[in-house]
Parts: C-alpha cells; structure tokens; sequence
C-alpha cells in the first residue's frame, strides 16, 4: 500500500465511525475548513467542539532486496486526531475523544498489511480561543516497489 492509499484508508475508517455524540464538525489536514468561534452567539456552530484528522508520514526503510517491483518497503504513520474545545470548560470533552481515536483504531484497518502500534494522548494548552488536545495512533504498513 502506498502511502497516499493508507491516508486514504484512514480517512475512510473515520468517515464511517465517526459519531461521537454531538459532534459533527470535523476537517482532514490541509483542507480548507473555517473553525467555528468558540465564543461568538452570533456565529453557527458557536461553541462547539470539533477535530481535525491527519496522518503524519516519519521513518520509512527497505526491507528487502529484490528487482524492481517486488522490493518491499515499510513505512510508519501516526494518524493524529487534534481536539479542539472551548476553553475554561475543563478537561473531561477532549479526554473523552481522546478515548474514542483508539477505540475507532484498534484493528489493523481491516488490512493485514497495515499494524497498529502505540497510542498517545498529550494536552496542547489554549491557544487561538480553543483549547486543544492530540490523541495519536501509530501505524507500520508495507509497500511493495
């Protein structure tokens, strides 16, 4: 699997469980998305939660040696859900989703070439009127080149 088809695979995976309570808003990395103001009453959508999906590429190596076309590669991924919350309103919301990323990523996407590792959650602090936290799940799969 190339990396563009597991970024693919990811995104596919959440659009299909994605149903956590009263959230719905949601943007994958480097789409154009506006953020709802977390204060305004005037705004739509004001106040309400929302994440962001991305899948972050790092260390890749050849794991074997052959022609071309059947050398086999593995890649790591971390697939990345950034939570966003209105701040002063405490922590329990982003721990909450934090919760369901693992939870909605705790197979092997269905693939076998594709096998879950750790998982992280780390606090980010308020920042741009929300307040932000990241739960991470890591990826190894295989491509064959």
């Amino acid at each position: 699997m190339t990396p563009n088809e597991f970024r693919t695979l990811v995104y596919q995976k959440f659009m299909e469980h994605w149903d956590i309570g009263p959230i719905s808003l949601y943007t994958f990395d480097n789409e154009k998305f506006t953020p709802p103001d977390p204060e305004s009453p005037l705004t739509a959508n004001s106040g309400k939660r929302w994440v962001r999906l991305c899948v972050r590429h790092s260390d890749s190596r050849q794991k074997t040696i052959g022609p071309v076309g059947s050398r086999k590669f593995e890649h790591i991924a971390r697939v990345v859900l950034q939570i966003f919350t209105v701040p002063n309103t405490g922590t329990n919301d982003p721990h909450g989703l934090n919760r369901a990323l693992p939870e909605r990523f705790h197979t092997n996407l269905t693939r076998r070439d594709a096998c879950r590792g750790q998982s992280s959650y780390r606090e980010r602090g308020t920042a741009e009127g929300w307040y932000m936290a990241e739960a991470t799940v890591t990826y190894t799969y295989d491509e064959i080149r």
